[in-house]
């Protein structure tokens, strides 16, 4: 194991990658032992358990849930933001996802895309810009930001690079509109992770980390070199959370050496 070095973040777990040997409404207590503040998780997690229990399972552990994801829709599907004709189920699930937050007090919610025929591009991203500027007034009604997230692993999805998101920002020109940073996904699709970083930071509100290209613990072999990554967004003044968002390669807890120089309670 790499040592990558010891300076103290805001590190997440994303409850729907982490502790998966525990029931999900356990994880949030096991996040807490293991020196987890925050914790996040994705569309699976709101489609699958009540409020109610999750403003428990949070209660009990005393961690903050620090993002969501909104729901996906059908079985198969993405999210439907930059699906033309599907603006009123992009509704349905911004709500949805804003009663958990507001339920959850989580500042921020991540819709998801969808996947769009390449032939429909230009008319799926008016849809989404549109349906990005509705969620923004709503969102603010709750103080809470939404992020767009490039993924690279999902075809046809149609939000995958990074400067693509930074355009659609501008054009939205909500300041609750912001972009998660997916370090995996923004290794495969574009690099330059820190000088892209250095320029469009203004943008970022959440960022995500895991190695390139197996998607494990940061200190796993790889492209990404984190000692560096890590110490370029310190200075920066990058001051969010880091969640992690990785497939153990083992089992959570025997891969989490990496993070007692990060984090401790």
């Amino acid at each position: 194991m790499r040592n990558l070095g010891n300076m103290a973040l805001k590190l997440a777990a994303n409850l729907s990658f982490l502790f998966k040997e525990q029931p999900l409404l356990e994880r949030f207590e096991a996040a807490s032992r293991n020196g987890f503040n925050g914790v996040e998780f994705g569309a699976d997690v709101v489609s699958t358990s009540s409020k109610e229990e999750l403003v428990m399972a949070k209660e009990r552990a005393g961690v903050e849930v620090v993002g969501l994801c909104g729901p996906n829709g059908a079985p198969g599907e993405y999210g439907v933001a930059a699906v033309p004709g599907r603006e009123e189920d992009f509704k349905t699930f911004l709500s949805t996802a804003i009663e958990y937050a507001v339920a959850l007090k989580c500042p921020r919610v991540h819709m998801l895309t969808g996947a769009v025929d390449p032939s429909i591009r230009d008319n799926a991203e008016q849809t989404f810009i549109a349906n990005l500027k509705h969620a923004a007034q709503e969102c603010a009604k709750h103080n809470i930001t939404v992020l767009i997230e490039p993924i690279s692993v999902i075809p046809n999805y149609f939000l995958t690079h990074q400067q693509q998101a930074v355009d659609i920002l501008k054009k939205v020109d909500y300041p609750n509109v912001k972009l998660e940073f997916d370090v995996f996904h923004a290794q495969r699709m574009d690099g330059n992770l820190t000088e892209f970083l250095r320029s469009h930071l203004q943008y970022v509100d959440h960022i995500q980390i895991s190695q390139v290209p197996g998607r494990h613990e940061p200190d796993e072999k790889g492209e990404v070199n984190f000692p560096f990554f890590i110490d370029a967004l310190q200075s920066m003044g990058y001051q969010g959370w880091l969640a992690c968002e990785y497939i153990p390669a083992t089992t959570t807890e025997e891969g989490l050496h990496w993070t007692k120089n990060y984090i401790g309670k």
